[in-house]
């Protein structure tokens, strides 16, 4: 059987949804599950990365099962995510941050507005997030940020 469906996932800030369709782009099922979102203090927003995961397979697992689609079936899966929220990870894809949704986490702006003058592009605020990361997070173990990922001291 030649692949002849695509599915989507769009992690949200609410929820997680995933949608599979057929190669002409028509929608055959959609599933959500919700992304929950915790606010210790003013400023600050934090999603636990588990949670994502835990949502993603679930509702992609969804999707299959309710067409009945084969997994051979699916020539790709894509993935799109809230603007510059990120989560640093260890060499083992293990969280180390909670993930910092978007601009709902304000913890980072003391150093916002340095990083705005000296990146001309959008990924001003990611800089900013992973530079507080930096000085402030996973007792010392951070050396490389991204906002896809990160790279742990030895």
């Amino acid at each position: 059987m030649a692949p002849d469906t695509l599915i989507g996932v769009d992690l949200g800030t609410s929820v997680v949804k995933t949608t599979l369709f057929d190669t002409a782009g028509r929608s055959l099922a959609d599933a959500t599950r919700t992304a929950a979102l915790s606010q210790p203090a003013p400023g600050f927003a934090e999603q636990r990365g588990e949670d994502f995961y835990a949502a993603t397979l679930a509702t992609i697992r969804e999707v299959v099962d309710k067409t009945g689609t084969p997994p051979a079936a699916v020539a790709a899966i894509a993935f799109a995510g809230q603007m510059a929220g990120a989560i640093g990870i260890d060499r083992d894809w293990n969280a180390l941050t909670p993930w910092y949704p978007s601009a709902l986490d304000n913890r980072y702006n003391p150093i916002l507005h340095r990083c705005r003058n000296v990146w001309a592009t959008g990924w001003w605020r990611s800089t900013a997030r992973c530079l507080s990361w930096r000085r402030a997070c996973c007792g010392g173990r951070i050396s490389t940020l991204t906002s896809i990922g990160v790279s742990t001291r030895s």
